[in-house]
């Protein structure tokens, strides 16, 4: 819990100085939020997400303080590597403010803070994807292929609802995607 200094105390009771901390800026401001992953001094060596709640004064309505959570963004890749599209897809989140990986099965994407339309300026395996981090960025939502280091993959992409900076791709290979389609025609003959 922080006041509106961003002076607070952790749950170990240490003395903590939250205000550069995006999810308290925003949070201070009256607005429930989720951070995109940040360096941590509690996180060894990953990075964490926390989330911001301000807490209003009853009698007044203005805000009170702030109450933050930190939770490892390990987890959040977890629960993402965790849901399996064919045999080798699944979904991975995107920060629709920055363009930055949120949430990724090789969670390494996250911690090097893997952006895909900043590589795609220098490698041309992520212009498909770059592309689909632009449209979910501008608030569309769809279903379309693109190549990716030989590979034609399947995806569907919405940003994520009630204001939730972050955005869903869900893709798997095309072949896995149209192998039980495959299958059943073969049998049928």
């Amino acid at each position: 819990v922080c006041d509106l200094n961003g002076q607070g105390y952790n749950t170990m009771g240490q003395s903590v100085n939250m205000s550069d901390n995006p999810a308290f800026i925003k949070a201070a401001k009256g607005v429930k939020n989720i951070s995109d992953p940040i360096d941590s001094d509690f996180t060894e060596g990953g990075k964490a997400i926390f989330y911001g709640f301000p807490v209003q004064d009853v009698v007044t309505k203005g805000i009170k303080c702030v109450l933050l959570l930190e939770k490892d963004a390990d987890d959040l890749s977890s629960v993402v590597s965790s849901i399996v599209i064919g045999d080798t897809g699944g979904p991975f989140l995107i920060s629709l403010t920055t363009g930055d990986t949120v949430a990724h099965k090789e969670y390494e994407r996250v911690v090097s803070g893997e952006n895909v339309i900043k590589s795609s300026k220098t490698n041309k395996d992520f212009d498909g994807l770059s592309a689909i981090a632009m449209k979910l960025m501008a608030g569309d939502t769809g279903f379309e292929t693109y190549d990716y280091q030989g590979t034609t993959y399947v995806c569907a992409y919405q940003p994520l609802p009630d204001g939730i900076n972050w955005g869903i791709v869900t893709r798997a290979p095309l072949s896995e995607f149209t192998k039980e389609v495959k299958t059943m025609v073969v049998s049928m003959f």
